[in-house]
């Protein structure tokens, strides 16, 4: 589906988040970690805890940051808050060193020189065009809760197994609503026969003309192209998830069904292409016929040629 990446006003922004290092100067600090550190840091609430998170930590928090006059990045738009792992401090005066201060409940105005967060923490090779050298980068972090690493790594596995129940039971009353009959596959793939075919099922390295379109269950259509050109497909080797190719191995020439597909064999639980982890997705195939792999190549190599001299003609 790599024709449906989202793109993100803020790509900087989330660049930085992925990568959780934020290069930052800390004063106010409450223990020993802190005595050390030059700072520029205020603090807005005390928590009142004195027990403060560790490298070997996972920290939740809500986090914003920007210029002064505007915020690149809030995590209020998340539908969780933020957790990454504690790392040592990379630089002096990083944000793990800071959160090394902080204490549960504690929140903090952290400000830095918008130079570092760009350049260093991002990246750039220089400034965008909308920041001025030596100008304010500002913080506003707020520790929400920290837990050991092999604690956190549990609690995912748990969040995990709760949100696959979940998709199952949202597929399961999706097909008593609207779905009557279907085929249940042991992986959990779905399937919904339109029109039945009468030719051959697919064998590995059969190539596989296909018309498709696929959507979010209940959603948008996310990528169809049944109003342009049929795709080859090598059966048997990687084509957009594990579910898909499922399902037209389950198909003859001539073929037309839908096909319910969850994350499991689907997406997986981070998602991929601009689609969010554990989202169901669902698939209406044509399978039109088997072709020989010669012809397909031949086919190929012709476009590939009439595309060089479009090319070379501009």
């Amino acid at each position: 589906m790599s024709n449906f990446r989202l793109s993100n006003v803020f790509t900087i922004a989330v660049n930085v988040v992925t990568a959780i290092v934020f290069f930052v100067a800390l004063a106010g600090c409450h223990d020993d970690n802190c005595s050390r550190s030059s700072a520029n840091m205020i603090f807005h609430e005390r928590g009142g805890f004195s027990v403060y998170p560790q490298v070997t930590d996972v920290v939740s928090v809500n986090l914003s940051y920007g210029l002064e006059d505007s915020i690149l990045f809030n995590s209020s738009t998340l539908d969780v808050p933020m957790e990454f792992p504690m790392l040592n401090p990379t630089f002096s005066g990083d944000l793990y060193e800071g959160l090394r201060c902080m204490s549960i409940g504690d929140s903090a105005t952290i400000e830095v020189v918008a130079d570092s967060f760009f350049i260093i923490t991002a990246g750039l090779s220089g400034l965008p065009p909308f920041v001025t050298s030596g100008e304010a980068f500002f913080y506003h972090i707020k520790l929400l809760d920290f837990q050991s690493r092999s604690a956190f790594d549990s609690l995912m596995l748990e969040r995990n197994k709760n949100r696959h129940v979940e998709e199952k039971k949202v597929i399961y009353e999706y097909l008593e609503n609207f779905v009557p009959n279907y085929e249940a596959f042991p992986s959990g793939l779905i399937k919904i026969l339109t029109n039945a075919g009468s030719g051959s099922r697919p064998d590995t390295g059969d190539m596989c003309q296909v018309f498709f379109e696929v959507r979010i269950l209940s959603g948008d259509t996310l990528y169809s192209n049944f109003e342009t050109n049929a795709f080859d497909i090598e059966f048997g080797k990687d084509f957009d998830n594990e579910g898909f190719m499922e399902a037209l191995g389950s198909m003859q020439e001539g073929e037309i069904s839908r096909f319910i597909v969850p994350s499991i064999i689907g997406v997986g639980e981070n998602g991929y292409d601009g689609v969010a982890g554990f989202t169901t997705l669902d698939y209406t195939l044509n399978f039109v016929k088997i072709r020989p792999l010669d012809v397909v190549k031949e086919e190929r190599k012709k476009r590939a040629e009439a595309k060089r001299k479009k090319k070379s003609r501009k």
